[in-house]
């Protein structure tokens, strides 16, 4: 998959957008969303470049707000199901990044 990223702290010429592994269910209580429609703001390069707080690990994929399908789900989640149009908004962890998910 394709993907912005964030490898070290810097200006935002340091954002990549490059191949990155595709991601597998971190848990039965995830779902993996296929974005179709992404947005990188002013709070992501910040907070990606340094100047706005300080992100604890790199490399990181940007983009807070998406919408998209649900592409897999653990065996717990219980409010969405696969190929459900849905909305995510992202916390900061790592390469496998967790969302939260609402139906669309």
């Amino acid at each position: 998959m394709k993907a912005v990223r964030i490898h070290e702290q810097g200006d935002a010429d340091r954002l990549r957008f490059e191949d990155c592994p595709e991601p597998e269910l971190a848990g039965v209580y995830n779902a993996i969303i296929k974005l179709e429609a992404a947005s990188i703001d002013r709070r992501d390069i910040g907070s990606g470049c340094g100047t706005i707080g300080t992100p604890s690990n790199l490399t990181r994929i940007l983009g807070p707000d998406g919408a998209g399908v649900v592409a897999a789900v653990g065996g717990e989640v219980k409010n969405v199901k696969p190929n459900s149009s849905v909305r995510s908004s992202w916390k900061w962890t790592d390469d496998s990044v967790a969302r939260t998910a609402g139906a669309s």
